[in-house]
């Protein structure tokens, strides 16, 4: 029964367990990693509704430009005590000069009324339509940007967080030679042949190592949260990141990324759209009005009586409207104008910038290769130095400081090995976002 019982509680950990395992993703690229942070950015998010606000702006923009105003219009009236009109008194017979207070109307009014206001020339109208359009591209451009720096930043933690878990491995198979150094300083006290001070500094050597390992391990969880919070990634979604590694790419291409040029030449188009808009304010309109009403007139209290005719009346006309400059409007339309002045310089610096970024990320990409190499070839020196001292010190040619100095040399030798090769790998893909997302 015992024995049934252990089964039972072990299969039930082990389907635990392997629910956990398969609930945390596996990321062995860069792109998978962006596959799913796409799916959670909120900032993403937020561009896609900026875009459709300014579509739906612009559909708001079309009916602006005729502007159409007006109303319609439903009112009874209970005269209930009609108002007093005098008259000459000759008209109903009386004395020349005098005058006859007579009462017009009828009490009840029923009146319906539709006025309507369309303007035909109306340059801020058109104006508006146009800024309409400029918006919806600036959006779909600074969404694009927002997409690329989300990239760029991501990249950086992701291959951050990849060199720490290299440094990892390695610190685990270094605590391995520490260890071993550790132990053959241990005969060697045991045996009389060396002191306590190099039996606490091979111990010190050994605990330096377990705590590197410690450390990375911190750096690594603070690396993911970091990670998370910049793709807006929930606290229960979990992965892993084990990228796989990539070979380095001769005579790579750089493409001109303009994506900060063209955004900047949209905002140069809008603030000149917007000094126009400001010069337009002052200019007349020129409108088309229209009225009709209808009229029930009634001696009994009821809305719409359908034993008494609609009497009609309407009207149609032009209008000129023509407003005066302002303080306020001339004092925008100077501010307009100083802006544009501004975008311009704003649109020539990003067009420089554009093409040094693009030479900026071809030499940090050689950098890192010239690096690489280098950093391998002293990794190899100081490993080649290290086994011979560790092998002299077993022989007791050389001292225990000569060699842990050795092997701390050997171990930054290998950290800096691996810095170089995943920011070899970061450099190529910062290449690749430059030249996919623009």
């Amino acid at each position: 029964m015992r024995n049934q019982t252990f089964m039972i509680l072990l299969a039930t950990q082990l389907i635990l367990f392997n629910n956990a395992v398969a609930q945390t993703n596996t990321i062995t690229s860069f792109d998978e990693f962006m596959t799913l942070a796409n799916t959670k950015s909120l900032t993403l998010k937020s561009g896609e509704i900026q875009l459709s606000q300014a579509k739906k702006a612009k559909l708001a923009s079309i009916l602006g430009i005729l502007d159409p105003t007006g109303n319609v219009g439903l009112s009874y009236t209970n005269n209930t005590q009609l108002a007093v009109n005098l008259i000459p008194s000759e008209i109903l017979g009386g004395q020349a000069g005098t005058f006859k207070e007579v009462k017009f109307g009828v009490q009840y009014n029923t009146t319906f009324n539709t006025n309507v206001d369309i303007k035909l020339i109306n340059p801020v109208g058109w104006e508006n339509f146009k800024l309409a359009k400029l918006n919806i591209q600036l959006t779909e451009s600074s969404n694009k940007i927002a997409l690329k720096n989300l990239y760029d930043n991501s990249a950086t933690i992701f291959f951050s967080i990849a060199t720490l878990q290299e440094q990892l491995k390695s610190t685990k198979e270094n605590l391995a030679g520490a260890e071993k150094l550790y132990q053959t300083t241990v005969n060697k006290y045991q045996a009389g042949l060396v002191n306590q001070q190099d039996l606490n500094e091979s111990t010190i050597n050994k605990k330096t190592v377990e705590e590197q390992i410690n450390q990375i391990e911190f750096l690594i969880q603070q690396q993911y949260i970091a990670l998370k919070l910049l793709s807006d990634i929930p606290e229960e979604v979990q992965f892993s990141i084990e990228p796989k590694t990539q070979e380095s790419v001769a005579n790579i291409e750089v493409q001109n990324n303009q994506l900060l040029f063209n955004n900047a030449l949209l905002n140069e188009q809008i603030s000149f759209s917007n000094y126009k808009k400001a010069k337009y304010s002052v200019l007349p309109t020129f409108s088309v009005f229209f009225s009709s009403t209808e009229q029930q007139f009634n001696q009994r209290a009821k809305l719409f009586d359908s034993n008494v005719n609609w009497i009609p009346s309407s009207y149609v006309g032009f209008r000129l409207s023509m407003p005066l400059p302002s303080a306020s409007s001339i004092s925008q339309s100077y501010k307009a104008k100083y802006d544009h002045q501004l975008t311009k310089n704003n649109t020539e610096q990003f067009k420089i910038q554009s093409k040094h970024t693009s030479n900026q990320l071809i030499v940090d990409y050689e950098k890192a290769i010239s690096q690489k190499t280098s950093n391998k070839a002293i990794y190899e020196l100081r490993k080649d130095t290290y086994e011979k001292n560790l092998q002299n010190y077993e022989a007791g040619i050389i001292s225990l400081d000569q060699t842990i100095r050795s092997f701390n040399e050997m171990v930054n030798s290998q950290y800096n090995l691996i810095s170089a090769e995943k920011t070899v790998e970061m450099a190529l893909t910062k290449i690749n976002i430059n030249n996919k997302i623009k």
